[in-house]
């Protein structure tokens, strides 16, 4: 409920929850719906930043809302590990990273137009390149992959199978 209604109020709890390793996906899922709704003060933010660093540190498996919720308070260093969970081998791993960098407004797109045909990915950077591909690198990487042929068989192979009367 609180991922999708942010409550400023909530965020000293949020907080609190983090510690709490059976709370914390849900704690770190509100605290990165309250920062998305720019309730999260920057002394809190570098908290929370703080905090989610030393569970890493710890050598803890991210879950995606704490990969979101770096995404959304952390600084440079702490893009290299978004980074390199976007190759993870888990898809939930993947998706929430992609997820991470593609939300971000300060990251090139070109690292996820590199993994355009990720079938986990592809969405993620296609949306994100109709929302703010200002840089053209991920936009000859795209190219270069043709994703429309992708799109173009599949919307085709599903053409063909559709009766006439409902298309």
């Amino acid at each position: 409920l609180l991922t999708r209604l942010p409550r400023k109020e909530v965020t000293n709890t949020a907080y609190d929850l983090l510690e709490e390793p059976g709370l914390r996906s849900d704690a770190s899922a509100a605290l990165a719906s309250i920062s998305m709704a720019q309730m999260l003060t920057p002394k809190r933010a570098e908290a929370v930043l703080h905090r989610v660093r030393g569970y890493l540190q710890e050598g803890q498996r991210p879950t995606p809302s704490l990969i979101r919720l770096l995404g959304r308070v952390g600084e440079n260093e702490d893009w290299k590990m978004i980074e390199g969970w976007i190759d993870d081998n888990d898809d939930v791993i993947r998706q929430a990273a992609a997820q991470a960098w593609a939300n971000s407004e300060t990251r090139s797109l070109a690292i996820l137009a590199e993994r355009v045909e990720d079938p986990i990915i592809q969405p993620l950077v296609l949306r994100a390149a109709a929302e703010r591909g200002q840089d053209p690198e991920p936009l000859r990487k795209l190219a270069a992959n043709q994703v429309l042929p992708v799109w173009e068989r599949a919307l085709g192979a599903m053409a063909a199978q559709v009766p006439r009367r409902d298309a």
